[in-house]
């Protein structure tokens, strides 16, 4: 995992959220920053309002945020900003109380069989000590209203795959 960290004028904001999600990055955290750079005709210690976005993403995407953001936020003037890529080495998801890594793992619904990343689950549900992700809210209620008619079909399908 990398965090891809930068700073850019506030008014090439939108350009850059735009240019992410066009890319497909779609979380970012953004903070009014101020700060000063090495423009030689302000005087010294003068800051400038620029913001800073952060962006954590996988290894193989970092370089292509880095390409995007720098591509939507250039002006060729002074004051343009700065971007680093940083490694990460573990991130946890608060809601969902994993690690990124382990939500990024794509999983089985077990009502419709469909196959969806953990994170982007939208229900989760535990039995027999086991985890299960739904990717709707009517899977999930279908199988709380009987699960061990679901968990059947799955070993009876895994029983003909081999």
């Amino acid at each position: 995992m990398k965090l891809v960290w930068a700073v850019i004028r506030e008014n090439r904001l939108r350009e850059v959220q735009k240019a992410l999600q066009k890319e497909g990055f779609t979380g970012a955290t953004v903070v009014h920053v101020s700060g000063m750079g090495e423009e030689d005709s302000h005087p010294p210690l003068t800051l400038f309002p620029h913001i800073k976005m952060e962006i954590i993403t996988s290894d193989n995407l970092a370089e292509k945020a880095v390409e995007t953001i720098m591509n939507a936020a250039w002006t060729g003037l002074p004051g343009d900003g700065g971007i680093a890529i940083l490694p990460v080495e573990k991130v946890w998801k608060i809601r969902h109380k994993e690690r990124l890594i382990t939500l990024l793992e794509k999983v089985i619904d077990p009502v419709c069989k469909m196959k969806i990343e953990k994170m982007k689950a939208a229900g989760k549900t535990e039995f027999a000590g086991t985890s299960y992700y739904f990717c709707s809210e009517i899977c999930l209620l279908k199988f709380q209203e009987s699960p061990e008619k679901f968990l059947r079909a799955s070993k009876s399908s895994k029983v003909k795959e081999e």
